[in-house]
């Protein structure tokens, strides 16, 4: 990503912020700085430039394809996923921004008048990482020079928040959510100690069973009695 690019972008009203090789932005802070202009991008001093999103409704759905292990994987995965979107949303790929990562992911990126904060969406079944979040509020995405499609940094623009709420929906079908084991505890035991009358024949030696026959009986004759 060129220094003259990012000051384009920050002329569209987009926050650029400067990041070191590693990824993680010079200044501290940085979510609160104000936008940056282009005058100041020229007079940075760095190689990497990151988005930051949550400013100007910015918002982007991070796929991280490398928790899957092979190439063959991540590609049918990501055209499973891409195809997905493109069939449920109208003219999907006309209507968001998407940048190939440098780990092999991508970035779809939107401004929707609806955006929330940084939130993981998708964990495949054995995983750890997840391979679908988030970066709104609060979060910046490394800009990069390589795109699916025609749509570049500086055609980012608004989406509707119903095909947003598509983009999360489809997303949310990959999580795997492990299943709920329930554990039925066993009976009780009670250790018994030789010599030592346990409750239930302390209960048995104090009560007869024809007293409580009998008991039974009686509230019963009262009952007829009474009627």
């Amino acid at each position: 990503m060129t220094k003259n690019y990012a000051k384009k972008l920050a002329q569209k009203g987009l926050s650029i912020i400067p990041c070191k090789d590693n990824k993680v932005p010079i200044e501290k802070g940085w979510q609160k700085l104000p936008i940056k202009t282009s005058e100041e991008i020229e007079k940075l001093n760095c190689s990497l430039f990151g988005l930051r999103c949550g400013w100007s409704d910015v918002e982007c759905i991070d796929v991280d394809t490398k928790v899957l292990v092979s190439l063959q994987e991540r590609n049918d995965w990501w055209n499973e996923y891409i195809n997905f979107l493109c069939d449920n949303i109208e003219d999907f790929m006309n209507k968001v921004v998407i940048a190939k990562t440098r780990g092999g992911g991508y970035h779809i990126i939107y401004k929707c008048k609806t955006i929330s904060g940084n939130t993981k969406i998708a964990r495949l079944e054995g995983m750890t990482e997840a391979i679908i979040e988030t970066r709104g509020e609060g979060g910046q995405v490394i800009l990069y020079d390589y795109f699916v499609g025609e749509r570049e940094y500086h055609h980012i623009d608004y989406i509707s928040e119903s095909d947003r709420e598509i983009i999360w929906s489809i997303s949310k079908t990959y999580n795997w959510v492990d299943p709920i084991v329930v554990k039925i505890p066993s009976k009780k035991e009670f250790p018994i100690v030789e010599g030592e009358i346990t409750p239930w024949d302390d209960y048995n030696n104090k009560v007869n069973i024809l007293d409580l026959i009998n008991d039974d009986f009686t509230i019963v004759r009262n009952a007829k009695n009474n009627m």
